[in-house]
């Protein structure tokens, strides 16, 4: 062991008490990370430890300057997570606020309500419908898109579809325009985008 004798004598001459105690330290960790082995041992301290002065180098098991075996300690955590996103209703709403949209009034011409559908397109009114609104209700038009023509009690027809509502799911709720009041029988509000009519 004469070479690590001299090696600390070394830099006990040029550094005092600390850097032996760091050099103890890193002889230690060697000898326990690789084993009871002088070569193991004597390489690890040559790497880890100068006579100029300590070393950045980190001792891993088996003496490699390659870098650390594990995560530096200085070193905080990164947060990968990320941010929560809005619902997706409340998503839906933003984007549909942005267009240009207008207040209307349910008019079915009888005590009866207008059905609000999940859909504007063709077979429409053989799916479910998602609730009934009277007449009279006011409603925004959101947005309007062409679907499946629909004539109303009073023999007005029409293809074009108003977007009257979003449901908890995020979802569009559609009433057909020949329902609504609107003040014209054409488009009076920006088209809905694309991925809303389903």
């Amino acid at each position: 062991m004469a070479s690590l004798k001299n090696v600390l004598q070394a830099i006990w001459k040029r550094k005092g008490t600390t850097a032996v105690i760091i050099v103890a330290v890193v002889i230690l960790v060697c000898v326990v990370g690789g084993g009871v082995n002088y070569y193991t041992s004597q390489r690890c301290l040559a790497i880890s430890i100068s006579i100029r002065g300590p070393s950045t180098a980190h001792c891993a098991p088996g003496g490699t300057q390659n870098g650390p075996a594990t995560k530096p300690n200085n070193t905080e955590p990164m947060d990968t997570k990320p941010p929560n996103p809005l619902p997706r209703r409340e998503r839906v709403l933003g984007e549909l606020e942005d267009l240009q949209h207008v207040k209307a009034t349910v008019y079915t011409g009888s005590d009866l309500g207008a059905i609000v559908r999940s859909s504007p397109f063709p077979g429409a009114l053989t799916r479910p419908g998602k609730g009934t609104l009277a007449n009279g209700t006011r409603v925004t038009v959101y947005c309007q898109t062409e679907g499946q023509r629909v004539t109303n009690s009073r023999g007005s027809s029409s293809t074009i579809w108003d977007l009257v509502a979003v449901d908890e799911s995020g979802d569009p709720e559609w009433l057909i325009d020949s329902l609504v009041l609107t003040g014209s029988n054409g488009y009076v509000a920006d088209s809905c985008p694309s991925h809303l009519v389903k």
